[in-house]
């Protein structure tokens, strides 16, 4: 039975994961384009409303470092 449940929430945290937007993703190419971020707390400010700016987040990882620059993507 405690097999069975620890299957269960895994599952659950996965299904979860896939819900949102990517924030570590969001979060490491902000990095990598030169903004000075904190990874943990850029992760907690994008899990904490990112759920509300997926496409912004999407935009952002899907982007260049120079289309970020040139403010490509835009909060609604």
């Amino acid at each position: 039975m405690k097999r069975i449940l620890l299957s269960a929430a895994a599952a659950a945290s996965l299904l979860l994961a896939g819900c949102g937007p990517d924030c570590d993703a969001f979060c490491r190419k902000l990095v990598a384009c030169g903004r000075n971020l904190d990874l943990a707390q850029c992760r907690t400010g994008c899990g904490n409303v990112g759920g509300d700016h997926v496409a912004y987040v999407n935009c952002v990882i899907d982007k260049s470092c120079v289309q970020i620059e040139a403010d490509v993507c835009r909060l609604p």
